[in-house]
């Protein structure tokens, strides 16, 4: 959530559509073009991780990034090679799509790829690869292409367009013209095409997970843009050190997207991004949220109810841990779905009330007594309400966090870094009103311009002769964002998101069960009696909590805020 504190940035969700400039003749190298030909046109271009043969490339009509029948298309041959037959005025309207099947050939490696994935670009360019599929899926939601290109540039390590500028790198261009024969990281167009191996490795990892072959089963429009997200995701942990060897090699890609648990987390983010009509989800659900510490019930109790949390290591002695009250405990819940026998994910329409907005709900276990009394908000939120397509289900699966935008129900709302303040539509950017529950000044992270995912705070009793308890912080928050929330929008996402994965596959009847937080278990092995303070933007001077332990307890990645293995191994929500 930080603004400019990072330059390994990536593109997650935009804003609105908008109109994308012609790129055609070349498009910086691609070698590609429009030609006249009786009453039609044919338009040629190139098609590349290495340059790709055997893939079939189209004008995609109707976005929805599949080659469908009807639409213009034609298959790429040696060199990458392509052309497509279409009508006047098709040239330059829509995006580009490229079906890569698994017995297309990479000219890099003269074998075969392996398996299918999907490549995309703007509408207009001639030269497709994974980095052109980077900047139209920005397009697609809602950048405008310029932005888009700065977004990737970024992501390439260039922090600004000037940057990009004077290395003469654009993710547009034709990089394997362009690089030459060089082999040196700090050539602009040879890095470029090391990224896009990277960004194809993930995009054929998980392609292979959620079983596509780009034949009988392809990826449609949200699944390649939630692809797209995991590979800019991959792409911004490389970038520490420009100068050094900086791209995931295609074997440890294929290690991380190749787990049944991390494709859980890909299909309820899938989910999330088609949130069914009102019309579909019909049936009602209430998922039900509780507090406990261990076997110990702490519900709404905990700013009154005293509780012995923590345990300080000594001399192999097990200490009963400090005694103390919550001073505020809040968390946001988003990608909310429930889980069929089968495997697959629904997501929960949730009811628009003053906890719930735009599919995001805040849980709030606070009630502004006793030791809670500064925050002054005494009504509590235990409850996820809202609808579901019909049917049995058998799990839950939600994200501890808050997303950057919202792009369901007809308008694209900025979420993580929009303005609490706004309360109704943005006179000058037509953005619409902040949703109620992030309106909430306690959750909002000023000095990082977004919110805080949780604000889980404890208080010890205080020992003499001390006369105030020591109080331990843990602030869940994105970090390395570059977002400016007075004009609604962001630059360019985070470099790291740290937004928990939590699922439950099996075991959980929402009429039944209830979802809880265990304290016992995030604070287990800590010494409470002294000041703790996380804050997973890791700002100097501000924690003196142990880093590792939290990210460990959230299950994320320290160094690239991406959960591990979808949450698997995390111990601190449990179903009872």
């Amino acid at each position: 959530m930080k603004r400019g504190h990072n330059v390994r940035k990536f593109t997650e969700l935009g804003f609105a559509m908008t109109a994308i400039a012609a790129l055609v003749a070349g498009c910086g190298g691609g070698g590609g073009g429009v030609a006249n030909i009786g009453n039609g046109t044919t338009v040629t271009g190139i098609v590349a991780d290495g340059y790709l043969s055997g893939a079939k490339v189209c004008l995609d009509v109707n976005s929805n990034d599949i080659c469908d029948t009807g639409e213009p298309f034609g298959t790429s041959a040696a060199s990458g090679v392509y052309s497509i037959s279409v009508s006047a005025g098709q040239t330059t309207n829509f995006p580009v799509v490229a079906e890569v099947l698994a017995n297309s050939i990479d000219e890099d490696t003269a074998s075969a790829v392996g398996q299918a994935f999907t490549l995309t670009a703007p509408a207009g360019a001639s030269f497709v690869s994974p980095l052109t599929t980077l900047v139209q899926q920005g397009v697609r939601a809602g950048l405008t292409q310029a932005s888009a290109v700065d977004a990737v540039n970024a992501q390439l390590g260039f922090a600004t367009p000037a940057a990009a500028a004077a290395s003469g790198i654009s993710p547009l261009d034709n990089y394997v013209v362009k690089k030459g024969a060089s082999t040196d990281q700090t050539n602009a167009h040879f890095r470029a095409h090391e990224a896009a191996k990277t960004v194809a490795a993930v995009l054929k990892g998980w392609m292979s997970s959620l079983g596509f072959d780009n034949a009988t089963k392809k990826p449609d429009a949200a699944t390649q843009r939630v692809l797209a997200q995991q590979a800019q995701s991959m792409l911004a942990s490389q970038f520490a050190n420009p100068a050094a060897s900086m791209f995931i090699p295609a074997s440890a890609v294929s290690a991380i997207t190749s787990t049944q648990a991390n494709a859980g987390a890909l299909k309820a983010e899938i989910a999330a991004i088609s949130v069914p009509t009102a019309a579909a989800a019909t049936q009602a659900v209430t998922l039900n949220f509780d507090v406990i510490n261990g076997a110990t019930p702490v519900g709404t109790t905990g700013c009154a109810t005293p509780l012995t949390l923590g345990n300080a290591p000594a001399s192999g002695i097990a200490p009963a841990g400090t005694v103390g009250t919550i001073k505020d405990l809040r968390f946001y819940v988003s990608n909310v779905s429930l889980i069929d026998a089968a495997g697959n994910y629904f997501p929960i329409k949730m009811t628009e009330n003053a906890n719930q907005g735009r599919n995001v709900a805040l849980l709030d276990f606070e009630d502004s007594t006793t030791t809670c009394a500064a925050n002054a908000s005494p009504a509590t939120n235990t409850v996820v309400t809202g609808s579901v397509v019909p049917g049995n289900y058998v799990g839950v699966a939600f994200t501890v966090g808050v997303p950057q935008y919202a792009t369901d129900g007809g308008s694209v709302v900025l979420l993580n870094h929009s303005d609490p303040a706004q309360v109704a539509v943005n006179a000058t950017t037509g953005a619409p009103a902040t949703p109620l529950p992030l309106q909430n000044a306690a959750m909002n992270w000023m000095w990082q311009f977004g919110r805080k995912f949780t604000k889980i705070e404890f208080t010890a009793a205080p020992v003499a002769p001390a006369l105030v308890g020591v109080t331990t912080m843990v602030h869940l928050g994105s970090l390395g964002c570059n977002a400016d929330p007075m004009a609604a929008q962001v630059v360019t996402p985070c470099a790291s998101p740290n937004k928990m994965n939590v699922a439950f596959t099996s075991g959980f009847n929402p009429t039944v069960n209830k979802i809880a937080l265990d304290l016992g278990s995030l604070f287990a092995g800590l010494n409470l009696t002294t000041a703790q303070t996380w804050m997973s933007g890791k700002v100097a001077n501000m924690m003196t909590a142990n880093p590792v332990y939290y990210y460990d307890k959230f299950q994320i990645d320290m160094v690239n805020g991406l959960p591990i293995n979808n949450g698997a191994a995390q111990t601190i929500f449990k179903i009872k």
